[in-house]
């Protein structure tokens, strides 16, 4: 009983051992069959006796159908050699071989496996292989990309066009792209060996540890450096930086683009559009913007500021007699020697043609310091510009360098301006007046602008407006003085310029004629008046008991000047139906004289058609014989001012008998302006002039009543 009770335990003992050793081989074949890599034991000669089902599916054939197919038949065509290589090296070696291939699927879709191969032996003579499949397409893949990215990332860094440097945390340069080594003039294996620092001028270096540091922080900047290129030039570039990380290093990556010529290119519009070529002196957007800020100072710190407004006197005879290349040796001359007399603060500007401007800045608080401070820059920069001038001119034409010697001087406005009480355009305008003021006074001078100046500005700026409106509402017309021979018998009248202002009443030519001199407007009133003229002229001769008078019209220099001014007069008498026999056009030698030649051709064009041309005011001016004889004139006008004293002042009575004497010698007809009394009259024809015209005989007139007085004559 005892044996058969021991047979049974022994009996349930190894059921339980069968049952433990059954479910270790399940556990085996799941991990064996279902591990994420494959296996497959190998013959010899390279057929397969055994895969798992990783293995099959990764080949895609059925596990079944693998046993006895070659091992190499799933090995890619291109990789057979190296699987060759690898299988023989595993036999002789009997030691564990690894490679990395292509295998290919029943399908014939590819993919990457890592083969990790061992011996195994059995005692018998025949050797199988235990290969073990890594699926690393994943791995591939990404290491594909990888080598991509990089290749990628090393060709931008190559070829990019901005520099790029890599740095480490004290400033060493590790790594350099080649358009950062060229724009300083290394080579990237000479940049290896070098520092940040090694290429920073000084006050790049200064703030170079605070800008490292900041970026290090975590901080991209982005600001401009100068740098040294290896042949010692200044490099202007402008900088981009962060910090990255790689392998657990912290690096500074910076992007370098060298803006230096853009720099210069910048520099050079900024000249252009803020200073003079001439004289490289401020220009007048940059005075504009600089006096801005002078004002803005001056509310903060409640002192006075300067401003001078400078015209070189006899500017134009010099431009008129040597050229414009005198005149610009002049004009850069004069720059250095304003330069000379102010303070780096100040600003010295060219407003334009020979207009210089000074602006004082941060004088004091105290008006009577700030006048004498402004006052004594003045006087020095008005004895300065006063001293003669060697200027350099191009060799003439016997090759031998030439150089004239001008003597100039500049009439000076000056004006004080507190930045509370002022504004832009009235410290300019205040300046400008002050300077036409010591234009008035002879030049050579210093003008302060003071409250009777703008009143006269003022009074001005209406009159100019006045003008216009006058123009435009037809405010003016012609009064006739008559002109007389013998006596008393009238030949003619010379038309007169009125004005008749709707508030102010009649204004006499005295008050508006300069005025309309400089604005311009006296083009269109001369033209106006010339037509008027000789639209009465017509009527006149469509009249028989008139027909023979003539009329004198006063012609303006900057009438004068005109290129067409010949061809409008011309097209006026045309138009008009006026007989220009009987037109005569009044000139003052005062501007004859300017332009003598393009004067006598304008006059004999003129004269050809039938127009008569007299010079009036004839002594007052400069006058000479040279000059008289070339005019193709016609008559002398002998000026009031002689006539007047004519009776008691030897002087004027010798002057006007020159001029009666002169006119007779060369055949000119003479009247004498200004004769009011009877004795005047006798006086004058006695000398051989019984011509004249004046209150003795008629005020100018309205047309009515001038033609009245030809009734009663």
């Amino acid at each position: 009983m005892n044996l058969i009770r021991e047979l049974e335990l022994q009996n349930q003992e190894l059921r339980r051992l069968q049952l433990e050793l059954d479910a270790q081989r399940a556990r085996y074949f799941d991990l064996y069959d279902l591990a994420p890599v494959g296996y497959c034991i190998v013959s010899e000669n390279d057929l397969i006796l055994e895969a798992n089902l990783t293995a099959a599916t990764l080949l895609g054939v059925d596990r079944a159908l693998l046993v006895g197919q070659p091992h190499k038949r799933f090995i890619h065509s291109a990789d057979h050699d190296l699987y060759t290589r690898w299988r023989n090296q595993l036999l002789i070696t009997a030691q564990a071989q690894e490679c990395e291939l292509q295998m290919a699927s029943q399908s014939g879709s590819l993919f990457w496996v890592k083969l990790i191969g061992t011996l195994v032996q059995d005692g018998s003579a025949l050797a199988a292989l235990r290969i073990v499949m890594v699926d690393i397409g994943k791995r591939k893949q990404i290491a594909e990309e990888l080598r991509i990215s990089e290749e990628r990332f090393r060709l931008m860094f190559d070829r990019a066009t901005d520099g790029i440097v890599i740095l480490s945390e004290s400033g060493k340069l590790l790594s350099v792209n080649a358009a950062f080594a060229r724009m300083h003039g290394y080579t990237p294996d000479e940049m290896a060996a070098l520092h940040l620092r090694d290429l920073d001028t000084p006050q790049t270096a200064q703030g170079l540890p605070e800008k490292l540091a900041r970026i290090l922080a975590g901080e991209a900047l982005s600001f401009e450096v100068t740098h040294y290129h290896k042949d010692g030039r200044e490099l202007l570039l402008e900088v981009s930086s962060s910090l990255i990380v790689a392998d657990g290093q912290r690096l500074i990556q910076a992007f370098h683009r060298d803006i230096t010529e853009r720099k210069r290119a910048d520099e050079l519009v900024r000249e252009l559009a803020y200073y003079d070529p001439l004289t490289r002196l401020a220009n007048r957007m940059l005075l504009k913007d600089r006096l801005i800020q002078s004002m803005l100072a001056g509310q903060r710190s409640g002192n006075y500021g300067a401003l001078m407004f400078l015209d070189l006197d006899n500017f134009k005879p010099l431009n008129d007699q040597h050229g414009h290349g005198a005149g610009d040796l002049l004009l850069a001359e004069a720059a250095k020697r304003l330069k000379s007399c102010v303070r780096q603060i100040d600003t010295v500007a060219r407003f334009g043609g020979d207009e210089f401007v000074v602006l004082l800045d941060d004088l004091t608080s105290e008006k009577a310091q700030a006048h004498s401070h402004a006052d004594q820059v003045a006087e020095k920069i008005r004895s300065l510009l006063a001293h003669p001038y060697v200027l350099p001119l191009v060799a003439g034409e016997d090759g031998v360098p030439q150089s004239i010697q001008h003597h100039g001087s500049a009439s000076i406005g000056v004006t004080l301006f507190l930045a509370q009480e002022s504004t832009q355009e009235s410290i300019l305008i205040a300046a400008d007046l002050a300077m036409y003021r010591a234009k008035d006074l002879g030049g050579n001078t210093v003008c302060f602008f003071d409250a009777q100046m703008q009143l006269e500005h003022m009074t001005q700026t209406v009159l100019r407006r006045d003008l216009r409106n006058g123009i435009v509402e037809q405010q003016f017309c012609l009064h006739y003085q008559a002109q007389l021979r013998g006596a008393g018998q009238i030949t003619g009248a010379e038309a007169l310029l009125r004005w008749q202002h709707p508030t102010r009443g009649w204004i006499a030519p005295t008050e508006f004629i300069a005025t309309a001199e400089k604005t311009g407007l006296i083009l269109p009133l001369g033209l106006w008046a010339l037509e008027a003229a000789c639209k009465q002229l017509a009527l006149w001769g469509k009249r028989p008991e008139m027909a023979h008078l003539t009329i004198a019209v006063n012609v303006s220099a900057r009438q004068f000047r005109n290129n067409d001014f010949v061809d409008q007069v011309l097209a006026t008498v045309a138009r008009t139906g006026a007989n220009p026999h009987r037109l005569i056009l009044e000139l003052t030698d005062s501007f004859v004289m300017a332009n003598l030649e393009d004067v006598v051709r304008k006059m004999s064009i003129a004269r050809a058609q039938g127009i008569s041309f007299a010079l009036d005011d004839f002594g007052t001016g400069s006058s000479s014989l040279t000059f008289l004889k070339r005019l193709p004139l016609d008559q002398l006008k002998i000026d009031k001012s002689f006539v007047q004293n004519i009776l008691i002042d030897p002087d004027d009575t010798a002057i006007t008998k020159m001029v009666i004497d002169l006119a007779n010698n060369m055949g000119l007809g003479v009247i004498a302006e200004g004769v009011e009394t009877q004795a005047q009259r006798s006086y004058l024809a006695q000398m051989g002039c019984d011509q004249y015209q004046g209150y003795l005989h008629s005020r100018p007139l309205p047309i009515q009543d001038f033609e009245a007085l030809l009734a009663q004559a």
